[in-house]
């Protein structure tokens, strides 16, 4: 059985030992981690300091991050995403027009990528002029692409593909919430 050092290593408090028993009387092994991997690997990505419009639109400045605020993520999280690091910015948003999925004051981690090509349904981060907006786009007739809101009280928003003013920032990878 797991004897006292490894009950309170394990778990580090001593009144924990009979939910420790009785995993071990269902058969439950407990395997302690190797110190390599026991090691807490943690990733910093910057929030930036314009705002996505969900709704509204806002100004977009690249030059507009501030470092000295940021999010830290375990960085098996970000090896998840594939997405690295230094295409990776968080984005706060502002407006209703992407309730109840992301609501106003929620925390986007943006994955910047060229040359996304969108696809029916997909959510982007898009710049149309210098305004960042969060939209779910969609085909339409005419060389066209629709920006809609997942609130149904947002009209669509209808762009040129090839227009200048139109890009396609990146892909929302995650999105945090305060409660």
């Amino acid at each position: 059985g797991i004897g006292d050092v490894e009950r309170s290593r394990c778990l580090g408090y001593v009144y924990k030992r009979p939910f420790l028993n009785w995993l071990e009387s269902i058969g439950a092994k407990i395997v302690f981690p190797d110190e390599e991997d026991r090691k807490l690997r943690l990733v910093k990505i910057p929030l930036a300091g314009s705002e996505i419009g969900a709704g509204s639109s806002f100004f977009y400045d690249d030059d507009d991050d501030d470092e000295a605020r940021t999010y830290t993520f375990r960085e098996d999280f970000i090896n998840r995403l594939n997405a690295p690091v230094d295409k990776l910015r968080l984005f706060r948003v502002r407006g209703t027009s992407m309730e109840p999925d992301i609501c106003s004051g929620d925390v986007v981690l943006v994955q910047f990528k060229e040359g996304v090509k969108p696809r029916d349904g997909d959510v982007l981060v898009i710049r149309v002029g210098s305004e960042l907006l969060i939209k779910q786009v969609f085909f339409a007739p005419g060389h066209k692409l629709l920006l809609r809101s997942k609130n149904k009280d947002w009209p669509d928003i209808e762009v040129f593909l090839d227009a200048d003013d139109f890009e396609v920032i990146g892909i929302p990878r995650w999105v945090g919430r305060q409660l």
